[in-house]
């Protein structure tokens, strides 16, 4: 008799629930207000990993920043603190993802 998936399983648990036939081994993963079927459900897995690396990316890339701007600044004769680089970064950092969010946006709209 065919079972549904763990994977499926795990994310019904999360996010919704389970409908299916063990007979005919068809099994859909239900939410409000659509059904996803087990087939589209990797690639929503693969949506989540990829929005989980984003953010860890950005939280790298600032961190990145941070050390960059503390040890390379001084180097051009300009004197920071901590608190400078961080304010620096975050600075930086906003503008980056402002920039990422205009781009992927302009570039949706022609898709």
């Amino acid at each position: 008799m065919p079972t549904m998936p763990n994977v499926a399983r795990s994310l019904c648990h999360i996010d919704g629930y389970a409908k299916g036939s063990p007979q005919s081994g068809q099994w859909s993963i239900s939410w409000l207000p659509e059904t996803l079927h087990v087939s589209q459900l990797f690639d929503l897995m693969q949506k989540k990993i990829a929005a989980h690396f984003k953010k860890a990316n950005v939280v790298i890339g600032y961190l990145v920043a941070v050390t960059a701007n503390y040890f390379v600044l001084p180097a051009f004769g300009y004197m920071v603190t901590v608190q400078d680089s961080f304010t620096i970064s975050l600075a930086f950092t906003a503008i980056s993802m402002l920039r990422s969010y205009v781009l992927r946006r302009l570039f949706n709209r022609f898709d």
